[in-house]
């Protein structure tokens, strides 16, 4: 059944009327009305790639519908993992709100060119994405459940970072952004990073690690095979571009 939710923070980021929607299943009718009622601009909606027999319903909707990306979703089972190595000069920590200000400076050089699901969709102005991930890292500090950790290293820069949200109830993790500094890469710090936090987890009676990406992201998915993750599941992510509110008003908004 749809759940269609307002983005506030999307919204106010672009000046656009943005809804989101992740369903298994859905009815092109109750999507039109919801974009009636509500004048979206952009509705975001996530289906499962299993159900790829049925998305062609969307084209039925009197809008643009644009397949944006599609996200494959990761799992690793904890127990079956070993003990990843370790290296004298790295030291995994978890980041405080002192860092805060540190992670923010290094997100716009980390994500510059990362091509989301936002950039295939040439309403969205390029230039205020990366404001996006500077907005989802600064969250992760804000309640008990998201958790930021980060490699430091011998002169104790942070040259890696990932944020997540951890549940010490159901004893699983899901790491959501992560990224390393330009000037260290190619040191294999992602994949160290990556283990260090499986490795942590695990030490704290954790069970399961997940994480996700876009299906073009190659080299991450083959670090992640590395270190004992399967594909767990994926799902496709379309932009239905109405244009119904303040896109329909503002002639500073790009057009087809």
């Amino acid at each position: 059944m749809e759940q269609i939710l307002y983005s506030a923070l999307e919204s106010k980021r672009f000046n656009a009327n943005i809804y989101r929607c992740n369903t298994d299943s859905f009815d092109y009718t109750i999507l039109n009305d919801h974009i009636i009622n509500h004048k979206v601009d952009v509705l975001i909606l996530r289906l499962p790639t299993s159900t790829k027999s049925t998305h062609y319903n969307l084209l039925k909707l009197p809008y643009p519908v644009l397949h944006a990306d599609t996200l494959v979703y990761y799992k690793c089972d904890l127990s079956k993992i070993s003990e990843f190595p370790l290296r004298d000069n790295l030291l995994l920590v978890q980041l405080t709100p002192d860092d805060k200000k540190i992670i923010k400076g290094l997100i716009p050089t980390i994500f510059e060119g990362y091509q989301n699901h936002y950039f295939s969709n040439p309403l969205f102005d390029r230039t205020k994405i990366t404001e996006g991930y500077i907005e989802w890292a600064s969250s992760f500090w804000e309640d008990t459940e998201k958790v930021c950790w980060g490699i430091l290293n011998a002169e104790k820069q942070i040259v890696a970072f990932v944020c997540g949200t951890i549940s010490p109830s159901k004893k699983n993790c899901e790491l959501i952004l992560a990224g390393v500094v330009p000037e260290f890469s190619n040191q294999g710090l992602y994949t160290y990073l990556i283990q260090q936090v499986q490795s942590f987890l695990k030490d704290n009676d954790y069970k399961e690690v997940s994480l996700s990406t876009q299906i073009q992201n190659i080299a991450v998915q083959r670090a992640w095979i590395k270190s004992g993750f399967n594909l767990a599941y994926s799902l496709d992510t379309y932009h239905i571009n109405s244009r119904l509110g303040n896109w329909h008003l503002e002639n500073e908004f790009k057009k087809f």
